[in-house]
């Protein structure tokens, strides 16, 4: 009986060990597993920082394009128009800076947006404020290095 006895406590002793040990192991690995998501939640979370201070930048910069001195900007800088009366300077190659007069018939000029008027022909673009803007043109060239002109 005696033997009987010590078997049952080693079986129980051996029985408690393995489920003390796996929840043991069970918690570990629960702890590792919320270590990670907290690290993955603060780079989600600066992330979203992140990317809540861009939408800011681009609802500021949405409300900015629609202001005149904006499509005045775009217009001088990025699409070459001059003001009626002025007259654009152009730096080539070599880096000589020759003036560039607006020609009056743009055939390449943009057709004018809703809030905009010109008259068919004279190659400028009236924004509402009623100020004239011109596209600018560049002499043609032709590949002997004239300027395409047949009067010459």
């Amino acid at each position: 009986m005696r033997l009987r006895r010590k078997h049952k406590l080693w079986l129980g002793v051996c029985v408690a060990a393995f489920v003390l040990g796996y929840f043991a192991v069970t918690y570990v690995r629960q702890e590792l597993r919320m270590n990670s998501l907290d690290e993955e939640n603060a780079a989600l979370e600066a992330q979203l920082d992140l990317l809540k201070l861009q939408q800011a930048t681009l609802e500021g910069d949405l409300e900015n394009r629609s202001s005149d001195a904006y499509i005045e900007r775009v217009a001088r800088e990025e699409l070459g128009f001059v003001k009626k009366g002025e007259i654009k300077f152009v730096e080539d190659e070599s880096g000589a800076v020759t003036p560039v007069e607006p020609n009056d018939t743009a055939a390449d000029a943009p057709e004018p947006d809703n809030g905009t008027a010109s008259e068919p022909g004279d190659g400028t673009t009236t924004p509402d404020d009623g100020t004239n803007i011109q596209p600018e043109t560049e002499p043609e060239t032709t590949p002997d290095g004239g300027t395409g002109d047949q009067d010459t």
